[in-house]
Parts: structure tokens; sequence; C-alpha cells
């Protein structure tokens, strides 16, 4: 039954990952702005 359900939930999953994708590449861009705050956050804290 359970196996059955997760089958059911592939195709969702396939729509939605172009969406990921998008998400990923966001914070690809972010990751820079994040790295120079690191040093900052390290003296913060």
């Amino acid at each position: 039954m359970a196996r059955g359900k997760v089958i059911g939930y592939f195709p969702d999953v396939i729509d939605h990952f172009p969406t990921f994708i998008d998400h990923l590449s966001v914070l690809i861009v972010y990751f820079p702005t994040y790295i120079d705050h690191f040093p900052k956050f390290i003296v913060i804290s």
C-alpha cells in the first residue's frame, strides 16, 4: 500500500524538479554573499 503511494507521488516530484533547480541556482547566486558575511559572524560570536 505504501509502495503504491510512493509511485503515485513520483510524477509530482518530477513536476517540481525544475523549481528545485531554480531554487538551487538562487542559492548558488547568494552563496558568495554568505561567504562574505561569514567572517563577520565569527567575529560577532
